[in-house]
Parts: C-alpha cells; structure tokens; sequence
C-alpha cells in the first residue's frame, strides 16, 4: 500500500535482497543503505562503510525521489525510492561487464 511521505523526511533505512549486474545473472544480496536527507537538497548516503553525498531530485508526478552522487570511489550512484517504499540502488562504474549494477529492494522511513 502507498503511503505519503512526509514533508519533513529524516531518513531512511534501505535494505536490497537482490542484485542483477549487466545483462548477466541476478543474485541475492544483503545491502543496506542509511538515506539522511538535508534542507539544501543534499543528502549523505551510507553503505559498506562508505559515506557518499549525493543530489536529492524529487519528482511529484511518479511520487519518487532520487538521491545521485557525483563520481565517487570511481562510480556514480543513484538510489529511487518510490511511494510504495520500493528501491532502486544502481551503481555504474568503468569495470568491464561490470559497468551497471541493480540493486532492488526496499526503504522505509528512518524513526
């Protein structure tokens, strides 16, 4: 069921259960990513350790926000997370058949 986010977010916990790199197979996966947006737009996102900053992009019309960093640690990566809490966390990065992977999964809204 959907459910409305509200205007004043203090983050998010992201947990993905599986992950498709390329066009090659899909495989479980066990990522968890902390989204800890802030008032200019701007957010962090924390997974494995790393700390990245990232643009917050919402988008009224799919009821979505996007949260992309610039290149950091030699990929970039976007993380959607739409109304219903579903997830996406794609990273793309130069390595060789390695250049797109998928996360999917879910967030829900930190306490």
């Amino acid at each position: 069921a959907a459910h409305p986010v509200p205007a004043q977010v203090l983050g998010y916990d992201c947990t993905f259960d599986m992950i498709c790199v390329e066009r090659l197979s899909c495989q479980p996966s066990e990522l968890g990513v902390t989204v800890k947006p802030a008032p200019d737009k701007t957010a962090t996102l924390a997974t494995g350790g790393r700390v990245l900053e990232a643009r917050t992009i919402v988008d009224p019309s799919l009821e979505a926000r996007s949260f992309v960093t610039a290149l950091e640690f030699n990929s970039i990566h976007l993380l959607t997370i739409f109304q219903d809490g579903a997830a996406r966390f794609t990273i793309h990065t130069p390595v060789q058949d390695l250049q797109s992977m998928t996360h999917f999964g879910r967030c829900e809204i930190a306490p």
